[in-house]
């Protein structure tokens, strides 16, 4: 009887963590419009950046820095394709407000920001006259939000979860080069996206005060 017991409740505990994950699935809301801007470091110290999304039940900001620099040297004249993650986080500190479906989140962190990005729509070129060039974009991709930040960036407790960002934001890019070592070529120094303002009327869907509009996520582990 003893070992009938034993061999079955690890079964049974296995059932209830996934019937409980399927149950806790964080919800997806989706931004459409928002702007981020860019600094880069021209030695390739690293990327910083500022941020602020909105969506009909959804609004994160924040700033973010990466060890990884824009590093990529363009020469006049040779138009060139344009994208660059969102890289919203980093393993230190860099943490942000955040509201989700009324419900407010003071101190997040913003992980997997690297599967999302902003991407030009077309080409650039950059003339000696004209190292500013503005161009479409769209910024796509998806978040995770961790709370609190505090346990999300350094650890000793548990990370939660509680929603995902999608990014389908059209809008426009706006870049900065300048001269490189005094050389032939040209780094990136700036960048800005700034979204195109649309309606938001297809997206908001409220009867009775109850919010309609809520995806679920993907069951990833954590």
């Amino acid at each position: 009887m003893n070992q009938f017991v034993s061999t079955t409740i690890p079964l049974a505990a296995l059932s209830l963590v996934v019937f409980a994950a399927n149950l806790s699935a964080a919800p997806v809301y989706p931004v459409d419009s928002g702007s981020i801007a860019y600094v880069n470091s021209i030695l390739g110290a690293g990327l910083t950046d500022n941020f602020h999304f909105t969506g009909p039940l959804v609004s994160i900001a924040g700033s973010g820095a990466t060890a990884v620099a824009y590093s990529t040297l363009q020469s006049l004249g040779v138009p060139f394709p344009f994208s660059l993650n969102l890289d919203i986080d980093d393993t230190g500190d860099e943490s942000g407000p955040a509201i989700a479906n009324g419900i407010n989140y003071p101190s997040v962190q913003y992980p997997n920001s690297a599967t999302a990005a902003v991407a030009a729509l077309t080409n650039v070129t950059i003339t000696a006259g004209h190292l500013t060039v503005s161009v479409p974009a769209d910024v796509t991709g998806e978040i995770d939000v961790c709370s609190p930040s505090s346990v999300c960036a350094f650890g000793g407790g548990t990370p939660t979860f509680p929603f995902d960002v999608t990014f389908n934001v059209p809008g426009t890019l706006t870049l900065t080069f300048e001269q490189f070592n005094g050389g032939a070529t040209y780094d990136l120094t700036k960048a800005q996206f700034t979204s195109v303002p649309e309606p938001r009327s297809g997206w908001i869907c409220v009867l009775g005060g109850l919010t309609l509009f809520v995806a679920g996520r993907r069951n990833i582990p954590r």
